[in-house]
């Protein structure tokens, strides 16, 4: 079972609520009244339309940008276009044959700062990590 959680942002005209999908995709903002303030869907119920007017917070509520062509994560950036990272895990541990995708099953988590590590164990049990957590508790 999967809880779902608003990304909270606080901006100059105030803090915004960011409501996604169940793939962690920026559907539209709210302000603490719960007005909408922002929506960035552009398609019909039926996909017609343009895929984002505005990509600025799309993926998982962090901001796109143009220069860079990925969503900024404070640790990498992340190329929706080949769905990879732009750079291999930050934390410097093995993440499997691939260190630049963003997960095994994106559907099953959230790498909010780009440096999720996820193990997988016995192929039954999934054990995840936050490595710039036990990064700052050995020091």
């Amino acid at each position: 079972m999967q809880f779902f959680v608003s990304t909270v942002v606080f901006k100059d005209e105030g803090v915004r609520y960011h409501e996604h999908d169940f793939l962690g995709t920026t559907l539209w903002s709210t302000d603490t009244n719960g007005n909408l303030v922002k929506d960035y869907q552009d398609t019909t119920i039926f996909g017609e339309g343009s895929i984002q007017k505005d990509r600025s917070a799309r993926f998982t509520g962090k901001p796109y940008d143009e220069d860079l062509q990925a969503y900024v994560f404070p640790y990498r950036n992340y190329d929706a276009s080949t769905a990879r990272w732009r750079a291999s895990d930050t934390a410097g541990y093995s993440g499997g044959p691939n260190q630049h995708f963003y997960a095994g099953t994106p559907t099953l988590g959230l790498d909010i700062l780009g440096t999720l590590y996820c193990y997988y164990h016995d192929g039954n049990e999934i054990i995840t990590i936050q490595m710039s957590i036990i990064l700052l508790m050995d020091r």
